[in-house]
């Protein structure tokens, strides 16, 4: 259990990778400092009121990529995408 973002990061032994899994907000905080992006693009529109934010590729490089039909267990198209900063 951790107050902030930097409190969690602190109680995270040094040689493990550290997942973030949400909220907005704590999205965006470490954005500013991650240095990989493992994410999931669903090739569908969805209303809502929070997405993530757009990966600039001036910043990020796609690193692998994985593309997905839509079959019986999934509606929609997906790709797994990882990115590394530049």
């Amino acid at each position: 259990m951790a107050s902030s973002l930097e409190e969690a990061i602190q109680k995270c032994p040094s040689h493990e990778e550290i997942f973030v899994i949400g909220g907005a907000d704590v999205f965006n905080q470490a954005l500013r400092i991650c240095d990989k992006l493992h994410t999931t693009l669903i090739h569908h529109q969805f209303e809502g009121d929070t997405y993530f934010s757009e990966v600039d590729p001036k910043e990020w490089q796609v690193v692998s990529r994985e593309d997905f039909e839509a079959d019986e267990k999934n509606p929609w198209s997906y790709s797994y995408i990882d990115y590394k900063r530049i």
